[in-house]
């Protein structure tokens, strides 16, 4: 898993044995300022939520997207998530808390 659009480019064609440059096509986004890490025996499940809820007919309802996937694409994308983390904090890049 890439930090960088181009990164990700390289393991795609890698994964493909191609030597055309992919077009990666983002056909969903959403903003989540939550997320529920589920790890089950086959796979990861993170649940990225919106919050506050929006209350519908005095029912709360929570805006969420839920991703599925394997434990190795989980512990890369953890890996990039912590690396690219920890350069913005060094770098003061990070909004203060």
């Amino acid at each position: 898993m890439g930090s960088r659009p181009e990164n990700a480019s390289n393991e795609i064609l890698s994964l493909y044995n191609s030597d055309k440059e992919p077009i990666i096509d983002v056909v969903f986004r959403s903003y989540s300022n939550i997320a529920f890490v589920n790890i089950q025996p086959r796979d990861v499940v993170i649940d990225f939520l919106e919050a506050p809820p929006v209350i519908e007919n005095g029912i709360s309802r929570v805006k969420a997207n839920r991703i599925f996937m394997t434990h190795t694409a989980a512990m890369s994308l953890a890996k990039v998530l912590s690396d690219l983390l920890n350069k913005a904090i060094e770098s003061g890049k990070l909004e203060k808390i």
